[in-house]
């Protein structure tokens, strides 16, 4: 057989043990994949926008787990499982679940890049883990968490517009982030910050610096390099849209669309980067060792198995929690009469959405008429939450009083500015936890799911003000006049007796 052929057979041995080795891991991260694909969706669904900052996601997760399985090999030979490393497997199922049960996204999501890191733990070690630390670090490039650079971005883009536009005198009127031109006004809106160059220099010179196996010195600089360049080239693709949209009148195509303008700037000075560091030394590619059928007696099987049930375990409860979750108490109270909830929830501007179930009812207590109801959440989901920065009582004006206290905690009390002045009190009833804060009621909803009572609500009630300053009922809400424990311990959604 010539020497030929059998350096041909060897690296297609090489690379079958290699596959054979890979192939358990993977097979385990898909099935984690599969118990936390909800949020793997979400990812999708911000990948697939070709025009967002984040269009990125496929490309640079297929590179990353390339070089993670390319790099595994050299780094599990001769090694055994180092069992202490399993139990962390359990930390990013419970960020995970947390960030599941509270509909928050971004920390479900950042969950990912961590369990793919604890499940290799056992087989590479903290040593092998450094490693593939930067491949790991680039898959957080692909998270939706970075948002948080775009006010810093869209200043320093602003600023630099703004000197632009100044020193070659153009008549603008700049105020914030507006430059009102004579023909009319360009706005720096978020999608102008940069952030989608920003990132993708980041990611396409790490990847460069990894590929070409450039020093710590150089890799440092080139990354700061094609960084620095990709904000330098928003801002000249920015300048240059001002001065278009001034010299053609507001006219030019350009004005109305230009993403692809940008991405031809970027391109260009990509191409300038090439260059700029093309004469970097390369560190010389290390001599792979020889690669042997050992690899796969190296992994336990149970090692394995116990690894991906940690990481799937608390996604496995959750996910039985809240399958069940039509059980909560229904209101049988016989004081409550049962209104129409359409029509009355919109007579009271309710501003909450996305609930499955609204439960409004009337009630005379004391000589006065009652409205107090609940508004059911059997299943939440991002952008269908009981909990939410757009969710609001009342659309109506409101002044926001002290809370006043009942057996059940808390309860949120505002005045309605309306012709009719209303005295409206709120609670988050969660599972079987009563909350007034935002933050207790989120945490609580990763307990209380975890307890099998996942079904959340808002409670409320309202009565009518005989006065516009609401002083009589305002008093007898002080007093304890006001029936509060009675309407809430009617309306609350499980039982208190034992979990």
């Amino acid at each position: 057989m010539s020497k030929k052929a059998e350096g041909y057979i060897s690296s297609m041995r090489k690379q079958i043990c290699r596959l054979g080795y890979i192939t358990p891991l993977i097979a385990a991260i898909v099935v984690a994949g599969y118990f936390v694909r909800p949020t793997l969706y979400s990812l999708h669904q911000r990948w697939t926008q070709w025009d967002g900052p984040y269009s990125h996601g496929y490309l640079l997760v297929i590179v990353c787990l390339s070089m993670i399985a390319g790099r595994l090999p050299g780094l599990v030979r001769g090694r055994v499982v180092q069992w202490r490393y399993i139990p962390l497997c359990i930390g990013p199922a419970l960020i995970w679940s947390f960030g599941y049960t509270t509909q928050i996204n971004a920390i479900s999501q950042i969950s990912i890049p961590l369990m793919i890191m604890t499940l290799l733990l056992p087989w590479i070690g903290l040593r092998g883990a450094s490693r593939l630390l930067p491949a790991l670090f680039l898959l957080f490039l692909a998270i939706p968490v970075w948002e948080v650079l775009l006010p810093i971005l869209r200043t320093i883009t602003t600023h630099a517009a703004s000197m632009a536009v100044k020193s070659v005198q153009i008549p603008a009127y700049i105020d914030g982030y507006s430059f009102s031109l004579p023909a009319g006004t360009v706005v720096i809106a978020g999608s102008c910050a940069g952030l989608s160059y920003f990132l993708m220099g980041l990611v396409l010179s790490c990847l460069n610096a990894m590929h070409r196996r450039l020093g710590k010195k150089d890799a440092i600089l080139s990354i700061c390099l094609l960084v620095g360049l990709s904000i330098l080239g928003n801002w000249i693709r920015v300048i240059s849209l001002i001065l278009i949209a001034y010299y053609s009148n507001m006219e030019s195509p350009l004005v109305e669309e230009h993403g692809q303008f940008g991405w031809w700037i970027f391109a260009a000075l990509f191409i300038l980067f090439l260059l700029l560091t093309r004469s970097m030394p390369e560190r010389p590619a290390k001599n792979e060792t020889d690669v042997s059928m050992s690899w796969l007696m190296s992994m336990s099987p149970a090692a394995l198995v116990i690894s991906v049930a940690l990481t799937v375990s608390i996604p496995f409860i959750l996910q039985n929690r809240t399958i069940a979750n039509a059980d909560y108490r229904m209101v049988s109270d016989s004081t409550l009469t049962p209104e129409t909830s359409g029509k009355l929830l919109g007579d009271l501007n309710i501003g909450f959405q996305g609930f499955d179930q609204a439960e409004v009812f009337t009630l005379n207590k004391n000589g006065r008429d009652w409205v107090v109801g609940r508004l059911v959440y059997t299943a939440q989901a991002q952008g269908k939450e009981l909990v939410s920065d757009i969710n609001v009582l009342t659309t109506s004006p409101t002044d926001i009083l002290a809370p006043v206290m009942t057996k059940y905690g808390e309860t949120q009390v505002e005045q309605s500015k309306d012709k009719q002045p209303k005295l409206l009190m709120w609670q988050y009833l969660v599972g079987q936890t009563h909350a007034s804060k935002s933050w207790n009621a989120k945490l609580s909803q990763f307990f209380e799911t975890l307890k099998g009572r996942p079904v959340v609500a808002l409670w409320f009630a309202m009565i009518e003000c005989g006065d516009q300053s609401c002083d009589e009922e305002l008093k007898s809400l002080a007093s304890g006049d006001i029936p509060l424990d009675y309407l809430i311990d009617a309306m609350r959604l499980y039982d208190q007796s034992g979990d």
